[in-house]
C-alpha cells in the first residue's frame, strides 16, 4: 500500500502521505493533516522529504481527484515535486506527522501488556494508525474506562512514567498515571489488541496428529487375519493321491511295510 510508508524529512521529523480518496475512514480526532495554504511552503516541504522518485510517480498516478496526466500536459517542464506540492495545497493529497517506525519497534516491549485472561495489548501513539489502519483499537471514552484499562493491564506508576517518556508526553502537575489516562481519553494514545500468535507446526507434530487420528483409543483392536490357505501342495488331491494316502495310513495301522527298505528289514527280522 503506497500510503503506509513513513518518510523522514531533513529536519528529522517523520511523515506519511495519503490520497484523500484512499484515506482511512476511522482515525482519532487528534490526528490532523499538515495544513498547506501556500504552494511555495508545500514545495519546500516536499523537497525536504527523503522520498524516492518512484513513490511520487506511483502516488501521482493513483490520484483520481487531480489528474497527473492532465497536469503534465499543461506543465511539461515542471518537476513532479511541483505536482505533489499543488496536490497538497488543494487537498487531494495529505501529509501526516507520525512516529518513527524504528522508535516504535524499539519501545514495543515497554508498551506491551497482557490482561488477566492472557490477551495481549499494546499502547501506541495515535499517529501509528496511519501506517496500521487495520489495528484493533479498543475504545477509551472517559476517566472510568481509562482507569479500567490501566487496572486490567496492571500498569503501575513506574511503568506509566516510562511509557510517558517513550511517547514524549508533556509533564503536568499530576502523576504519571493521570497523564497517561488523559492521553488515552484525548486520543493521543490508543490501546490496540494484538492477534494471538500462531503456534508453529513441525513435521513431527503432523505425524503425531495423523497417527492419533488413525488409531483412536476407542477403536476395537484389529482382528488377526484368518490363516492363509496352504501352499500349492495343499491343493485338492487327485483320486490316485487319495488311494495312496489311504494305503499308507492302513499299512501304518497294521504294521505292514510300505517301502522296499522296510520290507527287507522286516524279512531279516
Amino acid at each position: 500500500m503506497l500510503t503506509s510508508q513513513v518518510f523522514k524529512s531533513r529536519a528529522g521529523l517523520h511523515y506519511t502521505l495519503r490520497l484523500t480518496n484512499k484515506g482511512f475512514s476511522s482515525l482519532p480526532n487528534t490526528i490532523k493533516a499538515e495544513p498547506f495554504t501556500d504552494k511555495n511552503a508545500a514545495l519546500q516541504f516536499v523537497t525536504n522529504l527523503q522520498v524516492p522518485l518512484f513513490f511520487w510517480e506511483n502516488l501521482a498516478q493513483s490520484n483520481t481527484f487531480f489528474s497527473y496526466r492532465n497536469w503534465t500536459n499543461a506543465n511539461p517542464w515542471a518537476g513532479i515535486e511541483n505536482y505533489i506540492a499543488q496536490a497538497l495545497t488543494q487537498g487531494s493529497m495529505q501529509a501526516y506527522k507520525t512516529a518513527s517506525i524504528s522508535e516504535l519497534n524499539g519501545s514495543r516491549q515497554l508498551r506491551s501488556f497482557k490482561d488477566t485472561q492472557g490477551k495481549r495489548f499494546e499502547l501506541q501513539p495515535a499517529a501509528s494508525l496511519l501506517v496500521n489502519a487495520t489495528a484493533d483499537v479498543k475504545p477509551v471514552h472517559d476517566k472510568v474506562s481509562a482507569e479500567k484499562v490501566l487496572q486490567d493491564l496492571n500498569i503501575t506508576a513506574e511503568s506509566a512514567e516510562s511509557i510517558n517518556k517513550s511517547f514524549n508526553l508533556p509533564a503536568n502537575s499530576g502523576t504519571s498515571v493521570e497523564a497517561l489516562k488523559t492521553a488515552l481519553i484525548n486520543g493521543d494514545i490508543v490501546l490496540t489488541q494484538l492477534p494471538e500468535p500462531l503456534k508453529p507446526s513441525t513435521g513431527q507434530d503432523l505425524v503425531e496428529t495423523v497417527f492419533e487420528a488413525a488409531k483412536s483409543p476407542s477403536d476395537p483392536p484389529p482382528q488377526a487375519a484368518p490363516p492363509a490357505a496352504h501352499a500349492a501342495t495343499t491343493a485338492s488331491p487327485t483320486r490316485a493321491e487319495n488311494a495312496t494316502a489311504d494305503g499308507l495310513t492302513k499299512a501304518a495301522e497294521d504294521g505292514t511295510p510300505f517301502c522296499e527298505e522296510c520290507e527287507k528289514a522286516a524279512n531279516a527280522a
